[in-house]
């Protein structure tokens, strides 16, 4: 619930900060090529593997004037090298294109769950740990 209540919060937030609005349309590709650019972006930065990406949060976190956020947990599957799966951190960038700023494997997230905290928004850190399939998340 208290995660929850954060969510609103920030949403709220973003809802009632013009400057913070106006950073998010000026970075976060058109509804019409989001999943377009997101796909490319992911491709490259996965060596040009298949991937499939499910978006943790459906709309960008917004700091500030930093570029909008975007976190993912992907699978990036190559021919011929294990397949791999893990949460990711994106930015939007001139609504142009997406910059991977951090990727946590399953095997990393297993070995230190604590680094998810640093990196991820606290309402979806639990979750991520959950899917990387660590004990008491």
């Amino acid at each position: 619930m208290r995660h929850m209540l954060a969510a609103v919060a920030a949403l709220l937030l973003l809802a009632c900060n013009p400057i913070q609005e106006s950073h998010v349309d000026a970075n976060v590709p058109a509804a019409s090529e989001f999943d377009q650019y997101l796909q490319r972006d992911l491709k490259s930065y996965f060596s040009g593997a298949n991937v499939t990406v499910e978006l943790l949060r459906r709309g960008p976190t917004q700091s500030g004037v930093a570029y909008p956020k975007f976190y993912a947990w992907v699978r990036a599957v190559a021919p011929g090298a294990p397949p791999v799966e893990g949460a990711v951190r994106l930015e939007a960038v001139d609504r142009q294109k997406f910059i991977v700023t951090h990727f946590l494997s399953v095997p990393e997230i297993r070995a230190n769950p604590g680094q998810v905290d640093t990196i991820f928004p606290a309402a979806l850190c639990e979750g991520i740990k959950h899917r990387a399939g660590v004990a008491g998340a």
